[in-house]
C-alpha cells in the first residue's frame, strides 16, 4: 500500500558530463521524469510511494526499469510496458548549472498511456495522487491523465499539480494554458516555478489569485536561489533558499516537491489545516531537499536522505 501515488513521464535524462579530448560533449544517461522523480524523492524520506505509466522494452526502457526495480523502494504494479520507444531529454546547463532541454517524444512509451493501462487500485490506496502537465501534452496521456485526477478527486484523495511547463513539448502556449485550466478543478495543491506563476497569473501575487479560483487550497511558488513561497489565501509566507554549490538543478524541483509532500503526509494533517507555521516548516524542510539534489549529479540518484536533509536543518 501506498501513500503517495504519482502518475507521468519516466524517461531518460542525457546530462552533461563533461568534454572529451576533442572538446565535444559528453552525456551521462541518467533515469528521469518529473512524477517519478517525485515519487522515489518522497520514498527516500520515508514514504511509501507508486508511480503509474508506462516504460518501454527497448534497451533504454529496460535500463530505466531495472533501474527504479533496483532501488526497491517504489511500488511498480502501475508500471506497464510498451514497445513504443523510450522518450528522451538532453539537458543542457549553463555556468550557474541552470539547465535546458532539448525532447524526443513523439509517440514514446509514456505518451502513449491509455486510462485502460491505470490501476485504479493504487489511487484508491493512497493518499496524494500527483501529476504535471507534460502527460497532458499527448492526447493519449491527457485522457488518461485527466481520467486518473478525476477518479483520485471522486474518492477524496489530496490532489498535488505540478504545472511544469515546458515550451517546447506544447509549442501551442493557449493550448497549455487551457489544458491546465480544465484539471486545475480537481488539484487541491499546486506548485509552479516562478516563470510559471507569472505565465499564469501574470504575477507572484496573481498566480495565487487564479489557481485559487479554481478551488486549490495551497499554491507552491518556487523561486529558484530567492527560495519558495507558500499561499494558502489566508497566509502567504517566503522561505529563503538553502546556499549550496549548484552542479545540475535537473530534479531539484521535484526533489522539492517530493519532500514537500513526504513532509505534508507524514504528519497527517489536512491540507486546508496546515498553519502558516507549518508551512513554512514544510517549505524550510522541501528547500533543503531541493538544494542537496542541485549540489549533485542526477535527478534521482542526487536526491536527498534524511540525514542530508537534517544536516541542513541543523
Amino acid at each position: 500500500m501506498s501513500d503517495l501515488c504519482v502518475l507521468g513521464e519516466y524517461l531518460i535524462d542525457f546530462t552533461p558530463q563533461g568534454l572529451s579530448d576533442r572538446g565535444l560533449p559528453l552525456y551521462a544517461q541518467n533515469p528521469g521524469g518529473a512524477p517519478t522523480n517525485v515519487a522515489c524523492a518522497a520514498a527516500k524520506l520515508g514514504t511509501s510511494s507508486s508511480v503509474i505509466t508506462k516504460v518501454s522494452t527497448d534497451a533504454l526502457g529496460n535500463f530505466l526499469y531495472d533501474y527504479i526495480k533496483g532501488l526497491g523502494i517504489v511500488e511498480l504494479r502501475g508500471v506497464k510496458r510498451s514497445e513504443d520507444p523510450t522518450g528522451l531529454a538532453f539537458v543542457t546547463l549553463n555556468a550557474e548549472g541552470d539547465r535546458d532541454f532539448v525532447f524526443f517524444r513523439d509517440h514514446c512509451a509514456d505518451a502513449m498511456l491509455k486510462p485502460e493501462d491505470i490501476d485504479l487500485s493504487l489511487i484508491d490506496e493512497c493518499k496524494v495522487f500527483h501529476f504535471s502537465s507534460v502527460s497532458l501534452v499527448a492526447e493519449e496521456s491527457r485522457e488518461a491523465t485527466v481520467f486518473a485526477a478525476q477518479e483520485a478527486k471522486k474518492r477524496g484523495k489530496v490532489v498535488s499539480f505540478d504545472i511544469n511547463y515546458r515550451a517546447l513539448l506544447w509549442k501551442d502556449e493557449e493550448k497549455a494554458k487551457r489544458e491546465v485550466d480544465k484539471v486545475l478543478p480537481f488539484a487541491d495543491l499546486v506548485k509552479v516555478s516562478e516563470e510559471e506563476a507569472v505565465l499564469f497569473g501574470g504575477s507572484l501575487e496573481g498566480a495565487a489569485e487564479y489557481f485559487r479560483s479554481f478551488g486549490v487550497k495551497v499554491v507552491l511558488i518556487t523561486l529558484g536561489a530567492d527560495g519558495s513561497i507558500a499561499d494558502n489565501g489566508s497566509f502567504r509566507g517566503t522561505v529563503p533558499s538553502v546556499p549550496v554549490k549548484t552542479l545540475d538543478t535537473t530534479g531539484a524541483g521535484d526533489n522539492f516537491m517530493g519532500a514537500f509532500l513526504a513532509w505534508f503526509i507524514q504528519r497527517g494533517i489536512a491540507l486546508e489545516d496546515l498553519s502558516g507555521e507549518e508551512l513554512m516548516m514544510a517549505l524550510r524542510y522541501a528547500n533543503a531537499a531541493g538544494a542537496v539534489c542541485a549540489s549533485r549529479y542526477g535527478a534521482i540518484d542526487g536526491q536527498a536522505t534524511q540525514e542530508d536533509i537534517a544536516a541542513i536543518l541543523a
